[in-house]
Order: structure tokens, then sequence, then C-alpha cells
């Protein structure tokens, strides 16, 4: 008889174990916001949207701010040195040449800015620049057309561009259709001749990323941190032909923010003009840990801008 029980309990203990095991693993909660039930998920943790994971930090630049006082010992931004540069011809002959690492302006707080580069180091000091100032940044993607990136601007009025030396190029091949840029910051020492031209004409005036700073240091201002209904930035992004505008408030972004260990380091060489990009980076810097900066061609030993036989080695 007992070893009848015995068989009809086995199977009734192994049922309960894997009911626990799956409610244990449940990760969200069907949220009723209208439409077929089932597609809104929230966190089963909280009852309502989480604003932010710290007290009494309500934007991004308070955070980016308090993590500075807090980690003020320890590496934040990191880049690669690029220590010699060689060109290799392939079979077919073509040469395959590695790529380049690496308010004093009239700016006022209504007006916008437009970053129109690939992720780097500056990409991440312009932006927090601009949430410190309370300025509304655009985000554009580097590899945007021409058309795109004209339309992009106009639509948002945007005065002042910070781009790469690359993007530069482009943006002077469209600057007699740009109605409101006044300024553009190079981020890099090197100003493409093509673009001083456009700057003698009188329509832009151009200035390294690098004399920005030296103007900072010397004419510093106080922070006029923005409030968690501002809009921190307006991205857009590329769907076949179609360009897309979405808008970010502050809070919404330090939603995204959450914990993590102040040990770790991200690698980071996905586009910043994403929104989780940015949020990722927000969130290294907020626990103190360090951003090391590449691209999709540099990660490994057998990228394809990685000399044969060399090894990619970190730096600290």
């Amino acid at each position: 008889m007992s070893a009848y029980i015995i068989g009809a309990l086995v199977p009734l203990v192994f049922t309960l174990l894997l009911r626990n095991s799956k409610n244990a693993k449940k990760r969200g909660l069907p949220v009723d916001v209208g439409g077929e039930p089932g597609y809104a998920i929230r966190n089963h943790r909280f009852s309502s949207p989480v604003s932010s994971s710290w007290e009494g930090i309500s934007t991004l630049a308070e955070l980016f701010e308090e993590s500075c006082k807090q980690h003020r010992e320890k590496c934040l931004l990191g880049t690669r040195k690029l220590i010699s540069r060689e060109n290799e011809v392939t079979e077919d002959g073509r040469s395959l040449r590695s790529f380049t690492w690496e308010t004093q302006l009239g700016h006022k707080k209504e007006e916008r800015v437009a970053i129109f580069a690939d992720t780097r180091e500056e990409w991440f000091l312009a932006l927090q620049g601009c949430f410190r100032r309370n300025v509304t940044v655009v985000t554009i993607y580097a590899s945007l057309g021409e058309e795109a990136l004209c339309h992009s601007l106009n639509e948002t009025e945007v005065t002042t561009v910070i781009c790469g030396s690359k993007e530069l190029k482009k943006l002077v091949d469209i600057s007699g259709q740009l109605d409101t840029v006044k300024r553009v910051i190079c981020l890099d020492v090197d100003i493409p001749s093509n673009a001083l031209s456009v700057e003698q004409s009188g329509h832009w005036k151009i200035i390294s990323f690098a004399d920005v700073q030296n103007l900072g240091q010397e004419n510093p201002v106080d922070a006029d941190y923005p409030v968690s209904a501002d809009i921190a930035v307006i991205m857009y992004t590329r769907c076949d032909d179609d360009t897309r505008q979405c808008l970010a408030t502050v809070s919404a972004v330090m939603t995204i923010v959450p914990g993590l260990g102040s040990k770790d380091v991200y690698l980071a060489f996905l586009p910043l003009a994403h929104i989780l990009e940015i949020a990722a980076e927000n969130l290294i810097a907020a626990v103190g840990s360090a951003i090391g900066y590449g691209t999709p061609l540099t990660l490994t030993d057998t990228s394809n801008k990685i000399k044969k036989e060399q090894r990619v080695m970190p730096q600290c």
C-alpha cells in the first residue's frame, strides 16, 4: 500500500517543484494599456514605472555630476592609441586603409545641437556638456545619406553641429541646403580644406573640439540643469528610405539606467545615436565603471582593420 502512496506522491512533488521554478523565472507581468492584451509587459518587481534608480537624481546631468563626485579616482573613458598605419594591397590590387581613432560660440539655450559622428570618446563628452547646460541634442547616425541628413538638420532647426572630419566633408557638400546651421565643431584637429572655404564665405563658424574645451576652461560657467520633463534628445534613425524621428525625455532615459558592478569595463562600438547605447554609457559612468571605445573592425585579433599576426591588447 505504501508503494502506491509513494508512486502517487512523487509526480505531485515534481509538479510542484516545476511550478515554483517557473514562477521564480517570471520576469514581467502583462499591463492593461488598451488594445490586444499581453503585448505590454512591465517588470513584476515594480507596481509603477521607475523614474530613477538613484535617490534624489532625476536627470542625466545630475547623474553624471554625482558619478564624478563618487568615482573621481577611477578611469572612465579610454581609446586605444594608433601606433602605426600601413596600407595593405589585396590580391586584386585594392588598397585597404586603416580607420583613424581617436557660451563662447554664441549658441543659445533654446537652440539645438546635432551630434553627427561615429561612437567615440568626444561624442560622450559633448553629450554630457549639452546635458549640463540643458541643451537638447539631435543625434544623427554617421551613415545617414545626404537627403536624410539635410532633412534632419532642417526639421529640427539645428544651429550647431558636432561632427568628425569625415562627416564634415559630407556637411560641406550640402551646406547650401542647410537653413539654420551657423556653427560646426569638428571632433578632429585636422579640419578638411574644403570646409575652410565655407567658413571664409561667412556661412559657418568652424572650430575644433580641442579649442572648445580650451574656451570652456578659460570661461567656466555654472551648470543649468534640466528638469525630468525636458527633452534630452531627438533621435533620427533610418528605416529603408524613410527618416524617423523620436523624442526622449530625461526621465525616459533615466528609466533605462539600472545598477551594475563598478569593476566592469564596457566596450563601446555601437552607434551613440541609438537610445540603447546612450543609456548603456550613462549607466557605466553612473556606477564608476570604465568605457573603452572601439569599432566593429578592430574588436578582435582577426578583425579587418587589425594587422595580421598582431594582437589586440587591453590598455589601462
